[in-house]
């Protein structure tokens, strides 16, 4: 990244491990980028099909497509528990 390292990593388009916006606040929403950075470096078509399925949510915002960052959460717990249940 170029510029002030205090710039959130989100305007530069980055993934984040627990990254915030300020004053401990969280994104609600992510690119379809960023959700894939954010679960390992998945592909954006692999978010598609993920949400196609129903295991992501996302929303429209303007033309955008965004996850929501809580059905993120929700299914790497999902994910996790299935792994344990195996």
């Amino acid at each position: 990244m170029h510029g002030d390292p205090n710039t959130n990593v989100l305007e530069h388009g980055d993934a984040f491990a627990d990254a915030d916006l300020g004053d401990g606040v969280r994104p609600l929403l992510l690119s379809k980028g960023n959700t894939a950075r954010v679960l390992g470096g998945i592909t954006e078509r692999e978010v598609e099909k993920r949400i196609d399925a129903g295991d992501l949510e996302a929303v429209k915002l303007g033309r955008r497509r965004l996850v929501v960052t809580a059905s993120v959460d929700a299914y790497v717990t999902r994910l996790r528990a299935e792994a344990r249940a195996a």
